[in-house]
């Protein structure tokens, strides 16, 4: 009889197989393999000294002194006829212990510092960085040498200095390291899906920079060692009649014409540990990078049976107001001053509902859906206006209540569905990463959840495909587990901004399907930001226009696109072709590009590009005072001072 295996016991069997490969990996490198046996040959003399030498390190035996290596004493004997060996053995516990302790307890301080600030932001950040940068200008020897003067010489000493001393690296390059990733996609996406500040750090961030950390550990191992030995070989590190790797070295000093061999392997131990310790690290780095191509991870094609996830539906027929807008404003500062990135935008969305946002690039969209989430950069701010998510203004809400939030009840979908997963993590931990952050602890659920999750979203051979990284997938299976990670806790509002671009034809035809279920399946409500009104024409419900900063015209689909009212939505509907119907019609060319952000013209922004502005004779309001409203619907109008009026060569073929 076959007994199936618990899906906890195949889940240890894959991490076991996982580490397994990753060992393999890292022993595939032919510079890892030496650099490993070089450290592992020191490591091997460190561990054996507390147990046994060839002689007793201390003994002096006048007699003996300065005999050249022999069969007796393998590297020879000093000026009291102590042995060399044993000497050696001894000092690695003096070395070593000093070395790994500075250096571990910089990267500790230093990490954590770099880390905190880095991400934090701010005038926090700007202080530490330039106090950093002060003590950065100070040669590390150097600084070193102060401490310990000031401290008094000692192997104690030399590890506080060296742990100070290099923690200022630490700092430094871990807090560059964090700016540079906390501004990705996939940190946003983290954001924006209600992770926690913390588990966002040591789940997205701290992985993403791992790489370097090990550069940066291992370098600083091997300048543990030759500080060490410096320190020693000033007298400012162990006292005799202790010994140092650094102490034989200035005992070989002294004697290097007359006995050649106290200075010669008494640097051997230098040379292996710096030259072993940075050959490792180089293979411990592509190990830690799961981009690299020798860190691929096969995995089985075994399919297990799951049941897939019931989703409970509203059974109302009546649609409920999902979201409203109200005379939203939004600015932004910069180096030229307040600049206006959204301006007196107002919009509602109903339960169900799939609204499309459309307009050219820096119309404000991305703008519009940043600040629904609450996630404008720290330069951004709402100025006026209301955000009413299911009856409670979010802007009134603190940044831990919009956490538990986002992800829950609203969530976003970024365009760049590589930039938006963590490159560093399996697919899985980033589906359940999310499920956890919201309160569900069990792990059995979480696994179950991220698979039910991969077949919704209709992601072939799910089980293989969680435990990828994203690099392994193709462009459309990364947006599905971008979608995936949106859905995990069935949110009532999803943003998608651009969900399909750089997808081929049949992917999107695929993406777009699956949003049209997930509104069937949840009852979501979704904003569908795009440029591509052939998807909108297929897609949504409603059709909002932006221009500007500014929501131009909204309507029905049908409506938006057999009658549009403005001028720039004509021209923009001018462009497609028959669509689910619809009569053709002639494209007018625009002149000009789109205003800048801010840079918006007087009176109604559209009006230098405007067909119809210079059919009618330049009229005066036109780029002197705000364009009128006008209502089409309850929900839907239009912001123009001629909507009526067809533009010539608009006329429907």
């Amino acid at each position: 009889m076959k007994i199936r295996k618990s899906k906890s016991d195949q889940s240890l069997k894959n991490k076991k197989l996982a580490n397994h490969l990753m060992i393999k990996n890292l022993l595939d490198s032919r510079t890892a393999k030496i650099g490993l046996f070089m450290v592992s040959t020191v490591v091997a003399i460190f561990v054996v000294s507390f147990f046994w030498t060839p002689y007793d390190p201390t003994f002096m035996n006048l007699e003996e002194r300065f005999q050249a290596p022999n069969i007796h004493h393998l590297m020879g004997t000093d000026q009291f006829g102590r042995d060399i060996l044993s000497r050696i053995m001894i000092g690695s516990q003096v070395s070593l212990t000093v070395s790994f302790t500075a250096v571990f307890g910089a990267f500790f301080l230093g990490t954590s510092i770099g880390v905190l600030t880095g991400f934090i932001g701010g005038k926090i950040d700007i202080f530490v960085t330039r106090v950093v940068d002060v003590l950065l200008a100070i040669p590390a020897l150097v600084f070193a040498l102060g401490i310990v003067a000031i401290l008094g010489p000692s192997a104690k000493s030399v590890s506080v200095a060296l742990i100070i001393t290099y923690a200022r690296q630490f700092a430094r390059i871990t807090r560059d390291a964090v700016v540079s990733v906390k501004n990705k996609s996939y940190i946003e996406a983290s954001i924006g899906l209600g992770h926690k500040t913390s588990n966002i750090i040591y789940k997205d961030v701290l992985p993403s920079i791992f790489p370097i950390i090990i550069v940066q550990v291992t370098a600083a191992l091997a300048w543990g060692i030759l500080d060490e030995a410096s320190l020693g070989f000033l007298g400012l590190g162990v006292q005799p009649p202790d010994t140092s790797w650094g102490s034989l070295l200035i005992e070989g000093r002294q004697y290097a014409y007359q006995a050649w061999w106290i200075a010669f392997f008494g640097g051997v131990p230098v040379t292996l540990s710096v030259f072993g310790i940075n050959m490792l690290g180089d293979g411990l780095r592509d190990m830690a990078d799961p981009r690299s191509s020798r860190n691929y991870f096969p995995k089985k094609d075994k399919k297990r049976k799951n049941k897939a996830f019931k989703h409970e539906l509203s059974n109302s027929a009546e649609k409920k107001q999902m979201l409203e807008i109200k005379n939203l404003s939004v600015d932004f500062l910069s180096d030229a001053g307040t600049v206006r990135a959204v301006s007196n935008v107002s919009l509602s969305i109903s339960q169900g509902e799939i609204v499309g946002l459309v307009g050219e690039s820096a119309s404000g969209k991305s703008t519009l859906a940043l600040s629904i989430l609450k996630l404008l950069p720290n330069n951004g701010q709402v100025v006026s206006g209301e955000v009413v998510f299911q009856g409670k203004d979010i802007l009134e809400l603190s940044q831990e209540e919009m956490r538990l939030i986002r992800g829950d009840s609203m969530t976003y979908v970024p365009q760049d569905a590589l930039a938006a997963m963590n490159p560093v993590t399996r697919v899985k931990e980033q589906l359940t990463e999310i499920v956890r952050d919201h309160g569900n602890k069990s792990r059995k659920f979480q696994s179950k959840r991220a698979l039910e999750l991969l077949k919704l979203v209709k992601l072939k051979d799910p089980e293989r495909n969680l435990n990828n990284f994203p690099h392994e997938l193709s462009g459309g299976m990364q947006q599905r587990v971008v979608i995936a990670k949106s859905l995990a806790l069935e949110p009532k509002l999803l943003i998608a901004d651009e969900p399909t671009t750089a997808l081929d034809v049949s992917v999107q035809a695929g993406i777009l399907e699956l949003i049209k279920n997930i509104r069937k399946d949840n009852g979501s409500s979704i904003i569908f930001i795009t440029h591509d009104l052939a998807i909108v024409a297929e897609l949504c419900d409603r059709v909002a226009v932006m221009y500007a900063g500014s929501i131009i015209e909204t309507g029905t689909v049908s409506e938006i696109f057999s009658n549009p009212k403005h001028p720039y939505t004509r021209s923009l509907i001018g462009g497609l072709l028959p669509l689910n119907g619809l009569p053709p019609t002639r494209l007018i060319a625009l002149d000009g590009q789109p205003p800048r952000t801010g840079d918006w013209p007087t009176g109604c922004a559209f009006h230098p590009r405007c067909p119809l502005y210079e059919q009618l004779g330049k009229p005066v309001e036109c780029r002197t005072k705000e364009p009128k409203t006008f209502i089409k619907s309850d929900m839907d109008w239009v912001t123009c001072n001629f909507p009526e009026i067809e533009i010539s060569g608009m006329e429907k073929s």
